[in-house]
């Protein structure tokens, strides 16, 4: 049986404002259709709700968005009469046809954000590497990964085997919590997690863990996280940072294939 949490995450995965707008002029086009049964000409005015949501959204979404209109577009056909015609038949491959266009698109958008993050993540990296200004390059790391590859990033510096909290970085953090989480002390348990031959370690953050510890009222959501991955960041085999990526509010989860 899902909790109440997991029912949120699942929510949170699939609708968006966008989304939901979406939908909502999805419904506004079948009420005003089924009121004025003979309007076939709205059976076509469905493909415009999924072509709008692939312009800002990921492709999950827009094929649920793509599917509710294509699925109101059959259901034309009854309150207008021509359930299955040739006419009828035509218009709904052409909202079909404008949904896999649209999802084909946004996850074609998607790909090319991936890659310029990818190009951008690695500058920032050749920057660590090259020993200029680390802690400004780890910082600008934190930011290209929040929101696009994590919910949360931290970033915590190794110097002399003391630790350093860098960057922290929460996808939708209330003013206030970034930095309160930035400050708490830095414990020696992390570099047990990054000590070992792998380069990284996949942890399960139980809903957030110790972080939860540290939010306000109202706060907790943008830290449910479920899982994490800890990450060494080195360079001449010399540990310069610990890399903290989770995920949890958005829906996603990581496996062993990110690491």
């Amino acid at each position: 049986m899902r909790s109440t949490a997991d029912v949120r995450e699942l929510v949170a995965r699939f609708f968006s404002r966008w989304v939901l707008a979406a939908l909502a002029l999805d419904g506004a086009l079948s009420v005003v259709d089924g009121l004025y049964g003979q309007s076939r000409v709205l059976t076509t005015a469905y493909l415009v709700a999924p072509l709008v949501v692939a312009l800002v959204e990921h492709g999950e979404r827009t094929a649920l968005v793509a599917v509710v209109s294509t699925l109101l577009a059959i259901a034309s056909g009854i309150w207008d009469h021509y359930l299955f015609s040739g006419t009828h038949l035509y218009r709904v491959a052409v909202v079909a046809g404008s949904g896999a266009l649209a999802v084909t698109a946004c996850v074609l958008r998607t790909r090319a954000m991936d890659a310029k993050t990818r190009m951008e993540l690695l500058g920032e990296l050749a920057g660590i590497a090259d020993g200029r200004d680390i802690g400004q390059s780890l910082r600008r790391l934190a930011d290209l990964l929040v929101p696009v590859v994590a919910d949360l990033c931290e970033i915590v510096i190794v110097e002399d085997g003391e630790l350093r909290r860098c960057a922290s970085r929460v996808a939708g953090a209330p003013p206030g919590l970034e930095q309160r989480l930035l400050d708490r002390p830095a414990g020696a348990e992390l570099l047990s997690l990054v000590s070992g031959e792998s380069d990284a370690e996949l942890v399960d953050l139980d809903r957030g863990g110790e972080l939860m510890a540290y939010p306000a009222e109202g706060e907790h959501d943008a830290l449910r996280m479920r899982c994490g991955i800890y990450a060494p960041v080195r360079a001449a085999d010399r540990l310069l940072a610990i890399l903290v990526l989770a995920v949890g509010p958005s829906g996603r989860r990581y496996g062993e294939v990110d690491l």
